[in-house]
């Protein structure tokens, strides 16, 4: 793994972590969710890397090592378009160097929001997408919007807000009782739920600005203007556990394939018993990847 460095949004630097093999056959470029970072997706890339592919992973603005400990967790206005601002960067660097080869575009959580609205500002560019741990913004998104926004107007942008934490993650948690940490709904591997409960650039607090952009931007993906983002040939992958409380135990995510089937003939999804939010870091994610690898492989 090599870490790079590039210019993105507003003219700020970004960290990218790359994995790269000799003579790869394809190249992903992978978008993460809320609270974490690129270097939790090391084991996703060493066996994409195994498959054949090349793995290109940024840390979003406010994530990672992009900032000092202290500003983790803050966006200002604008930053979501901001981190798919960035990997339009990354993807645009990466594909100077590859003209021939065949990209994918694989969002989990925040980061599948962040790629159907790349699509819709950047569309094809990528030879197919894949979304985990998604879901079809509903009511609960808008609250959310609606909530955030409230509080952003009685306190400072940069004021952490545990209360809209606990109302958007807390409740997933409860599900899963007796609970060993504050986030067994992540996955069921308890090292991975102690270790990100523990790691102070993880599972952050964010600030009122970071929760009122997040929810402004998720609430309406996707809306009527997203009915063309999908090509009728356009692969897509939608790819959750069905003990993902995110998606509703699956029924979000379901929505959002029946969203997308009405514009391509090529949309895919499947739903893994007993898995919970990250696909990629249960007990039984070989199965994620039996289903994930053989249909990026079809569609070389």
């Amino acid at each position: 793994m090599e870490k790079i460095i590039l210019e993105g949004y507003q003219n700020q630097s970004f960290f990218v972590e790359s994995y790269e093999i000799n003579q790869p056959k394809a190249v992903v470029i992978l978008v993460h969710g809320v609270a974490e970072c690129a270097s939790r997706y090391q084991q996703v890339a060493t066996i994409l890397n195994q498959a054949g592919m090349n793995v290109y992973i940024a840390d979003h603005i406010g994530h990672g090592q992009n900032v000092e400990a202290s500003a983790l967790g803050h966006w200002e206005k604008g930053d979501f378009d901001g981190c798919i601002f960035n990997v339009h960067v990354l993807y645009q660097q990466k594909r100077k160097v590859f003209p021939t080869l065949p990209f994918f575009l694989l969002g989990h959580s925040m980061g599948s929001f962040m790629a159907q609205k790349y699509q819709y500002l950047y569309p094809n560019q990528f030879q197919g997408i894949i979304l985990t741990g998604c879901a079809k913004a509903d009511a609960l998104f808008k609250f959310g919007h609606l909530f955030s926004s409230l509080m952003a107007m009685f306190h400072k942008k940069t004021t952490r807000m545990p209360i809209i934490d606990r109302l958007s993650f807390g409740a997933f948690n409860k599900k899963f009782r007796p609970n060993q940490t504050n986030c067994d709904w992540l996955c069921k591997d308890k090292e991975i739920c102690q270790w990100y409960q523990d790691t102070p650039y993880v599972g952050f607090v964010g600030t009122a600005g970071f929760y009122q952009e997040f929810y402004k931007n998720v609430s309406k993906i996707p809306n009527r203007k997203y009915k063309h983002v999908i090509d009728q040939d356009q692969p897509l992958l939608l790819l959750g556990g069905k003990e993902d409380m995110v998606s509703n135990r699956g029924k979000k995510l379901k929505k959002l394939a029946r969203f997308y089937q009405k514009q391509s003939n090529q949309v895919q999804y499947y739903l893994f018993d007993h898995l919970r939010h990250e696909i990629f870091n249960e007990p039984e994610k070989q199965e994620v990847f039996d289903i994930l690898i053989p249909w990026m492989e079809e569609h070389l």
